[in-house]
């Protein structure tokens, strides 16, 4: 406590009366951020680190982690490549393991795999990467791989935290079958998508539209795992294009807060117009398909008066 007071007041006093030039005091206090939940800041004080010295693995590796917990994976990504491009082994391997979550929570389950392999040549020890790549498999559809995983996770931890939860998913695995383990891969990607969605819309409200963009591109590329899960299994597609649909409509709506927020006075009407149009498109190829799910369901009608409320005012200008 009493380090962390001392280094926020550091941060005080160098930003009136001048700069820090230590790359590990930026490093410190993006942590003390960190430990708050208070992610953007911890970026910002990372990221200074950074400045001062690009190479500081530390300073990467809590970055891309502050960028994790916030779902924008894509940056974590970039920030942990460039960790396991300095020093592969940093932490005993905890870039890739970070990294292969993000690949996880974007649905590369292959990526993802790779990646748990790679932390476990660095760590063969550790029970909790073998978990880890154990889900993997099994939301890639390796049952057989995932059963050896979460075996080999019992065998390391014995009775502890992550031997219990192998053993509960194992037991649930074998019990379920192909078919309802299918179920839950797919019920994987749904929530997944819709978690990013969710924080695209919390993103759009804060005028966050940067932030939003990432969350809606990820919420593309998971409809569009989805409906690839579906197709090789032969089932209908209708919901997850319409999933896909409805991210489509979360772009132009940030494409058109956007703009309409934008500090210029001049508007091109006829893209706004355009936006609006095709968003109308998108809406009514998917609300049909939500019927069956309530929540979407009203999504969809408020997306719909908001886009009624922008077309009024542009007939008004004509």
């Amino acid at each position: 406590m009493k380090k962390n007071i001392f280094l926020l007041l550091l941060l005080f006093f160098n930003n009136v009366y001048g700069q820090v030039s230590d790359p590990i005091q930026y490093n410190e206090i993006g942590n003390i951020y960190f430990s708050k939940g208070k992610y953007e800041e911890a970026i910002i004080n990372y990221t200074h680190s950074l400045e001062l010295n690009p190479k500081y693995t530390a300073s990467l590796c809590n970055r891309g982690s502050a960028y994790y917990n916030l779902r924008q994976f894509n940056e974590a990504i970039n920030d942990f490549n460039k960790v396991i491009e300095l020093e592969p082994g940093f932490h005993s391997g905890i870039a890739y393991i970070f990294r292969a979550s993000s690949y996880l929570n974007l649905g590369k389950f292959d990526r993802a795999i790779e990646d748990y392999s790679k932390a476990i040549e660095i760590n063969p020890l550790d029970a909790r990467f073998y978990a880890d790549r154990a889900n993997a498999y099994y939301f890639n559809g390796q049952y057989d791989f995932a059963k050896m995983d979460y075996e080999k996770a019992i065998e390391l931890d014995k009775n502890g935290k992550t031997a219990k939860s192998a053993r509960q998913k194992l037991n649930t695995m074998v019990k379920q079958g192909v078919s309802k383990n299918l179920l839950n891969r797919i019920d994987f990607l749904k929530r997944s998508w819709a978690n990013e969605l969710d924080m695209a819309g919390y993103r759009i409200a804060e005028k966050n539209y940067n932030g939003a963009r990432i969350n809606i591109q990820n919420s593309i590329n998971l409809a569009g795992c989805l409906k690839q899960e579906l197709l090789t299994n032969n089932l209908s597609i209708d919901k997850a294009s319409a999933m896909e649909k409805l991210s489509l409509t979360y772009q132009n709506l940030n494409t058109l807060f956007e703009k309409l927020e934008g500090s210029s006075d001049v508007v091109d009407l006829i893209e706004v117009r355009q936006l609006v149009s095709e968003s109308y498109e998108y809406l009514d190829d998917a609300q049909p398909k939500f019927q069956d799910a309530p929540l979407l369901k009203k999504v969809c009608q408020e997306i719909r008066k908001g886009l009624d409320g922008i077309s009024l005012q542009l007939r008004q200008l004509k």
